[in-house]
């Protein structure tokens, strides 16, 4: 067991590496329904993505109404 925990934290401290992209990130806009196991729609909202400065933005908004 504690090799086991030894080996994770080895692990983690290991440095990462940036992950080359095929793809930029661009400006999406969605607005997904929620619906409980019967179907009925319990929520709607909206997601958000941009780039601003170069930095990618996601907000995702989905209030549920209360059953």
């Amino acid at each position: 067991m504690c090799v086991k925990v030894v080996v994770l934290l080895l692990l983690a401290a290991l440095p990462a590496t940036a992950v080359e992209t095929r793809w930029i990130e661009g400006t999406v806009r969605g607005f997904p329904v929620v619906r409980d196991a019967e179907g009925r729609q319990i929520g709607e909202g909206t997601l958000t993505q941009y780039i601003e400065d170069g930095k990618l933005h996601a907000q995702g908004i989905l209030p549920v109404r209360q059953i």
